[in-house]
């Protein structure tokens, strides 16, 4: 309060018969009411008392205004930490989410071919091992290379003596293979907000690197498919001529070949046939249950 208003405030506390509080809470109404009660004039008592908490009351509510801009500005204040917070909130989850790790299978595939050889015309799908074609686990797998198989040109047959193809098929999983895998531990390094009981009072933008690590130990296993096509008239003369030759290894902590077989699968068959003589890596989603 500053000196103008100080001395309007000890000349109203010369009120006798109301206390300060109710005196200052009054209009210009009130007061001309009051002016009226003869057993209260003494109260207005010198006649310019009225008229200096008037102009008192004035400087009052300049302070009130005042005091309501200080608490709007920390508001606003306030407000632009917050928004400053929810903001940096929405980064920081929008990094954690790119973080997330989706679980892929990773195939690497090797494809060899003939001058002549071409994806169309009729073929049957059996077992290179032929104990295997009577598995059941064998007639799911087949079900789903054929389907492969007529997608890419191919007339698909249940009879090998019918077909003009045969396309022999093998698969496998060894024992594993463990080892120490070091994983790092991401979290936040620096930055971010610095609260006082009155809210926010700092704020820079946090940053992110890695703050631990942790081991453990994996075991891996080398899941492989075998595809290879030959001609059915020279393999009933006992002397099998491949057209073509493909080979998909993956290697991964799926410890069964049926938890991973259709990503393979859909590798072996991404541009198929592919180039002649290379290899290539195909990375897909992993959509099993292993």
């Amino acid at each position: 309060m500053n000196s103008i208003c100080e001395g309007k405030f000890q000349q109203c506390k010369k009120v006798q018969k109301l206390g300060w509080l109710q005196f200052s809470a009054m209009d210009g109404n009130q007061l001309g009411q009051l002016e009226k009660n003869e057993s209260l004039a003494n109260c207005l008592k010198p006649p310019y008392l009225r008229t200096n908490f008037l102009k008192f009351n004035g400087c009052v509510s300049k302070i009130q205004d005042a005091m309501m801009f200080i608490e709007n500005h920390k508001i606003q204040e306030n407000i632009m930490n917050i928004s400053k917070l929810l903001i940096c909130s929405l980064f920081i989850l929008s990094f954690l989410s790119g973080c997330v790790h989706t679980p892929t299978v990773d195939t690497t595939l090797t494809t060899f071919y003939s001058p002549e050889y071409k994806n169309a015309g009729s073929i049957s799908v059996v077992a290179a091992a032929a104990e295997v074609n009577s598995s059941l686990e064998f007639a799911h797998y087949k079900a789903r290379i054929e389907q492969q198989l007529a997608v890419h040109g191919y007339t698909i047959k249940n009879n090998p003596s019918e077909a003009e193809f045969i396309a022999l098929v093998a698969y496998g999983i060894d024992e594993g293979k463990s080892g120490i895998v070091s994983t790092p531990i991401f979290g936040q390094t620096g930055g971010g907000a610095t609260f006082t009981s009155y809210g926010t009072s700092s704020y820079t933008m946090p940053s992110y690197g890695v703050v631990a690590s942790s081991t453990n130990s994996v075991t891996t296993y080398t899941r492989a498919i075998a595809l290879d096509i030959v001609k059915t008239e020279t393999f009933k003369a006992g002397q099998p001529k491949k057209l073509f030759e493909l080979r998909a290894k993956s290697i991964g902590t799926c410890s069964v070949i049926s938890g991973v077989f259709e990503e393979i699968l859909e590798s072996m068959f991404q541009d198929f046939p592919g180039q002649n003589g290379k290899a290539r890596k195909i990375t897909v989603e992993f959509k099993g249950n292993c």
